[in-house]
């Protein structure tokens, strides 16, 4: 496999991300571990694809809007030589490394590559640095429902091919994807570590609660664990 395609993983730290995404309801710590296993989870799946993998973290995100921070973080891979680029956020459970290799190897022939996923977004983009516009491709509607059809109508625009992996996955968003994704899997120690994170209070929360805290209720894990191992 060629190495001048790169692997972008572009996210938030874990606390950013929860904070964003999961804040509806008071499970702070629970949150921040979720996302965290999701962070890990990806990282390891790039990995496996055995591509070079380029990780820009919040810190490093530069930008006003969504749209800019993306920019910024794909010039940082053209500016390290790389000539294709495999976009990935950190919320798709079901990403694997073998897919990353198909999306991979259609990039290498020339095409686009889109990753659907089921609310109207993306969940993977592959790029040639020659079909890259970064004032057309900020002002696409990113983190929208209409993203997906938007991105698909960019790369038509470039005049090249553009290929559609053929799954569509979900991503996760807010805790009714967090339920939905905990209860797909089979049990595992990962499954057990995931649901007791959906069930641990914030500890100010907790202790201002004007009902008796059930002793079920609490994160049966201690906090400073870390998340069990997740296989690629």
């Amino acid at each position: 496999m060629s190495n001048d395609t790169a692997i972008l993983i572009f996210g938030r730290h874990a606390a950013i991300e929860a904070q964003h995404k999961l804040s509806a309801r008071p499970l702070t710590k629970g949150a921040q571990r979720l996302c965290r296993v999701l962070l890990q989870q990806t990282r390891r799946t790039a990995k496996a694809a055995g591509l070079p993998v380029v990780w820009v973290s919040s810190s490093e995100q530069q930008g006003s809007s969504f749209g800019e921070r993306l920019c910024h973080a794909l010039d940082q891979v053209w500016s390290q030589g790389y000539s294709r680029v495999l976009l990935v956020g950190t919320d798709t459970p079901d990403l694997s490394a073998r897919l990353l290799r198909q999306a991979a190897d259609t990039l290498q022939q020339g095409q686009a590559v889109l990753g659907a996923a089921k609310d109207g977004g993306i969940y993977l983009m592959g790029l040639q640095r020659g079909q890259y516009c970064p004032k057309a491709l900020a002002a696409l509607p990113w983190e929208q429902a209409t993203l997906f059809r938007a991105l698909h109508h960019y790369l038509v625009q470039t005049q090249q091919p553009t290929a559609v992996l053929a799954p569509v996955l979900g991503d996760v968003d807010n805790w009714d994807d967090v339920h939905q994704w905990v209860d797909q899997l089979g049990p595992s120690r990962l499954r057990l570590f995931l649901k007791q994170c959906t069930q641990c209070p914030a500890p100010s929360c907790a202790m201002t609660s004007a009902r008796p805290v059930h002793s079920t209720t609490l994160c049966l894990l201690p906090c400073n664990r870390p998340p069990p191992t997740v296989a690629a």
